[in-house]
């Protein structure tokens, strides 16, 4: 006789109280109120309005789909799903007429207010309207979420991108939800799209040279190719387009990387990004071009480009100590060093400056203000540094020292100079 199944005793699904959770909703929608002087919390009190109003945000939902060129990378869903709402969480949407960042969480759960005023009426239709009015000054504009998304979404794909490099974007889509026991009104959930980085070969001075186009990825493929205006050449460029789009060399980002340690590479690609979206002002010197650089509003550095046929092609990178940079050179100038002097002191190094300071009681702080050098040290108390200090010391002293040497012998003959005792010239 076979033996009976036991039945195994079915457990009823675990029962919460809706209301409890969405209770940090509601008390951060009162905060929000009262930074937008919005009084429509004040006149929404039962459960049942809470509810109703609750039902009305939007849900973050999860990477759903992959759109991926390389067979062998497998892009970790987890991480992503994880960066995108803390991102969506931090302030990133900026209100003009308060000026101040709000997250778009914040965002939506403001719109969902909105939404719910436009349904109901709060007590009278009166103090609807006014509410209302109250908040359009805000996200009237019905295509706000799409602009909050995109303002949350591109600078995830900016931080992970150089030209070199698998390219990331992002895309997203809304959907309702009807559930009758759901707490949102909608979920966005989001697509990951990997595209292989474009690459050429082509000539420069007769010579091979592969290159890849400066592109900035945004949403769904969709790209942004950076350009110079043919006006703003000069005489380096004498065709007919009326811009030209960069390429960049393997050498120039490997520069690029190399020469702006210690910061973190995270800002490092977001800032390239951020520099190449921007209207490129180039500063024509001698037969090549040079981009200005900035990470935090500070110049760093130059991105050296050379005119090739309709393109511009980035040859190389260089910090603004550097000799061929302006500043690098007026700096040199001023205290008589030479490219030896200037490696021998760690002056075209970037973390000389992150790990020291320049006060205006220091002998060296009007050499590097006159030259243009100061604001480097701005970045002694920034966060975005990615690795261990290795030039934490730098002895300003000795540096001094060493100039006004240079200074008292750079007029000396050579007859003087081969009667002088050189180890006591040194001991000085």
């Amino acid at each position: 006789m076979a033996k009976s199944k036991s039945r195994k005793k079915q457990c009823k699904p675990t029962r919460y109280n809706k209301y409890e959770v969405i209770k940090p909703f509601i008390k951060r929608l009162r905060e929000l109120c009262e930074l937008y002087k919005c009084d429509a919390m004040q006149y929404i009190t039962s459960k049942h309005e809470f509810m109703k109003l609750a039902r009305l945000r939007v849900q973050i939902g999860t990477v759903i789909s992959v759109d991926n060129e390389f067979k062998h990378i497998n892009p970790p869903k987890v991480y992503y799903n994880k960066l995108i709402k803390e991102m969506l969480k931090k302030p990133s949407v900026y209100i003009k007429e308060l000026d101040t960042m709000v997250s778009f969480t914040d965002y939506t759960n403001l719109k969902a207010l909105h939404m719910y005023l436009e349904d109901d009426e709060l007590n009278n239709k009166e103090i609807s309207d006014k509410c209302l009015k109250q908040l359009q000054v805000y996200i009237e504009d019905n295509n706000a979420i799409d602009e909050a998304i995109i303002d949350t979404l591109l600078p995830i794909a900016m931080a992970e991108n150089l030209p070199d490099e698998p390219q990331l974007s992002l895309g997203y889509a809304a959907n309702g939800l009807t559930h009758s026991d759901r707490l949102y009104g909608f979920i966005i959930s989001f697509q990951l799209y990997i595209v292989r980085p474009g690459s050429q070969t082509i000539f420069i001075n007769g010579q091979k040279r592969i290159v890849y186009p400066v592109k900035i990825h945004t949403l769904r493929k969709k790209t942004h190719h950076a350009f110079i205006k043919a006006n703003d050449l000069g005489q380096l460029y004498k065709g007919k387009n009326e811009h030209l789009c960069l390429y960049i060399q393997p050498h120039a980002i490997k520069r690029f990387k190399e020469r702006l340690a210690p910061i973190h590479e995270i800002a490092i690609k977001m800032s390239f990004n951020l520099c190449m979206l921007k209207n490129i002002k180039p500063i024509c010197h001698n037969d090549s071009l040079l981009i200005p650089y900035k990470l935090d509003y500070t110049k760093l550095g130059y991105f050296v480009a050379v005119v090739a046929d309709d393109m511009i092609v980035i040859k190389t990178f260089i910090l603004i100590s550097h000799a061929s940079a302006p500043e690098g050179w007026k700096f040199q100038k001023l205290t008589g060093f030479g490219k030896q002097d200037m490696s021998y002191w760690d002056i075209t190094k970037l973390d000389t400056f992150i790990y020291n300071d320049m006060k205006p009681d220091n002998p060296m702080y009007n050499y590097f203000e006159e030259s243009g050098l100061l604001p480097l040290f701005d970045l002694n108390a920034s966060d975005l540094r990615g690795t261990d200090p290795k030039n934490i010391g730098a002895n300003w002293q000795q540096v001094y020292k060493c100039i006004n040497k240079m200074q008292n012998y750079k007029d000396l003959s050579q007859e003087d100079f081969d009667k002088n005792d050189l180890t006591k010239m040194m001991k000085q």
